[in-house]
């Protein structure tokens, strides 16, 4: 089996559509604030970053072999995208193709280093497998000298990343029917001139203020997927929308908005990415 060592969370299928003419991304960094180029291959990844490790520590790389087939199927929703906005008609999308973009728009949101920062963190994780063996052990006494070796060190920081690995391609049924709640918006950029950007943390969430949830309509989350267009939630009322956004001041504040809540940047444009850079 092929075993794949650079693991993209953002998938190369988008990362195509946000290159300059020559195909490279001029990507920022806050962590040596620089502007720099490159390409598509080697931006927001890391080395193994979606594989297991088993016990005798070689690498499992089912999940990144099943985040990979999900992108296969992506290509042809985006495109349909691509029309939508190039027409102002709605994309017409099949029933699993709607299912498929939802699904996948969780786990994109899901899957990426920036958010894994501000939720659990590993040593939380640790501390509820340590009291998770606790009971164990109470409840089967004979068997402490096997959950001593559980304890170890390498094995919890083992079994928490490999955990959270597991989890990053599935989705709760609660969170698919509170998708299905709202419908799909696709905000074409229509002015020439301007573009948008691709962030570490690519599904940019807006508006989520204390009380309101998924199910709002006043809450927005919008994953850019070509310089020119972001699809996201929609109304409740409406399937699929199209919506054509010319503010110059909406889309620098767009752009911001991904720029503050990601480490990383990158866009068809150096001068787009530093002036973003030096903003946020």
């Amino acid at each position: 089996m092929n075993v794949p060592k650079r693991h993209h969370y953002v998938p190369e299928v988008i990362l195509k559509r946000f290159t300059d003419e020559d195909g490279w991304l001029h990507l920022y960094s806050s962590h040596d604030a620089r502007v720099r180029r490159t390409r598509i291959e080697k931006a927001f990844c890391k080395k193994h970053l979606y594989s297991e490790v088993r016990s005798d520590g070689s690498k499992d790389v089912k999940v990144e072999h099943e985040l990979s087939w999900l992108e296969s199927v992506l290509e042809p929703i985006l495109m349909k995208f691509e029309r939508s906005a190039q027409t102002g008609d709605i994309p017409r999308l099949t029933d699993l193709e709607l299912l498929t973009w939802r699904f996948y728009l969780v786990v994109q949101w899901k899957r990426v280093p920036d958010l894994h920062k501000t939720v659990t963190t590993d040593e939380e994780s640790a501390a509820y497998l340590h009291g998770i063996l606790d009971k164990i052990q109470t409840a089967y006494p004979n068997r402490v000298a096997e959950l001593e070796m559980l304890r170890r060190p390498h094995e919890i920081k083992r079994t928490v990343r490999n955990a959270r690995i597991a989890g990053t391609p599935e989705v709760s049924d609660r969170v698919m029917r509170a998708m299905a709640t709202r419908g799909i918006a696709i905000l074409s950029i229509t002015p020439p001139q301007k573009t948008i950007i691709i962030g570490s943390r690519p599904v940019v969430q807006l508006a989520f203020r204390k009380g309101l949830k998924l199910t709002d309509e006043e809450t927005e989350m919008w994953l850019p997927i070509s310089s020119k267009i972001a699809v996201g939630l929609g109304t409740k009322s409406e399937r699929e929308k199209v919506y054509r956004l010319a503010d110059h001041a909406a889309i620098r504040y767009f752009n911001l908005s991904i720029a503050r809540q990601s480490t990383e940047f990158a866009s068809c444009s150096e001068a787009l990415t530093k002036s973003i850079a030096q903003a946020a």
